[in-house]
């Protein structure tokens, strides 16, 4: 069974990228670091109530996350 939760806040999500680019004649790079962080992840949850398994969402904690790359 899965039950809604109306009490949901919508997920923020602010995401910052950096990134230099170089054009050397027929060569191109572009480092990067990209940081995001988000608030009010949203997570399944469940419970067993007798022989019914209960699924619901709710809001979690932050997350931060942070990328470095190239592009060639």
């Amino acid at each position: 069974m899965s039950v809604g939760n109306p009490y949901l806040k919508p997920v923020i999500s602010n995401t910052g990228r950096f990134s230099y680019t170089l054009n050397a004649k027929k060569v191109y790079f572009e480092p990067y670091v990209r940081y995001t962080y988000t608030q009010n992840n949203i997570m399944s949850v469940g419970e067993l109530e007798g022989d019914v398994y209960k699924s619901t969402y709710i809001n979690g904690d932050h997350s931060q996350f942070l990328e470095t790359g190239i592009t060639t």
